[in-house]
């Protein structure tokens, strides 16, 4: 029905739009073809010398049926590939997402990494704080930083020097202490050298 309905909107002649609207106003119209060849002759008094006209309307809404049906196909193709696409889109930026999260996760775990070694390093050992690497170290900062006619440096400079030559960078609190206290009680046990204060000194 909604077909014959359309269909008058293509007719392509005054006489077939009138039929067609004829027939549009009529209920249960056959679908199948000698059915309707029958429903349109006795309804649209074609029995005598009609059947061209009849073959001529059944013709026409078959050919309209058929394009309309061409036209919903493409319709849903279109709408399946534009699906398909957007899909794709979709797939595509979760995985661009999940790379991006997987690189910063990867990033962070190596910093990680990175700050762990770094703070091994930094981080003292009562083995690498041995009495005799800390007295040879201190000798050796003494030699070379004190000054040509007093030969004496600072305590804390001291530190910091031995420190660095021994590659602890930045010690934590409670290892700075430790080689504080080696340092001091090498300075007091070592024969050449004296402290006055804050003041290391070489004897001569």
């Amino acid at each position: 029905m909604d077909l014959i309905e359309r269909s008058s909107q293509h007719a392509s002649s005054p006489s077939m739009k009138n039929r067609l609207q004829t027939l549009a106003t009529l209920g249960n119209v056959p679908r199948k073809e000698k059915q309707f060849r029958n429903f349109c002759g006795n309804s649209l008094n074609l029995r005598q010398g009609g059947g061209n006209v009849v073959t001529e309307i059944w013709t026409f809404l078959s050919e309209l049926r058929n394009q309309e049906r061409a036209e919903e196909e493409k319709r849903k193709a279109e709408e399946d590939e534009t699906r398909k696409k957007q899909k794709e889109v979709e797939e595509a930026a979760k995985e661009r997402h999940k790379k991006e999260k997987d690189s910063t996760t990867e990033s962070d775990s190596n910093k990680k990494k990175n700050d762990d070694v770094d703070q091994n390093k930094s981080s003292v050992s009562p083995e690498k704080l041995s009495a005799k690497k800390v007295r040879k170290t201190m000798k050796k900062v003494l030699k070379k930083n004190t000054h040509q006619k007093s030969k004496s440096m600072k305590l804390k400079l001291l530190r910091r020097e031995v420190q660095a030559l021994l590659g602890l960078g930045d010690c934590d609190n409670s290892n700075k202490k430790l080689l504080k206290k080696m340092l001091e009680n090498e300075i007091s046990s070592y024969k050449k050298v004296k402290i006055d204060g804050k003041v290391v000194s070489i004897l001569s």
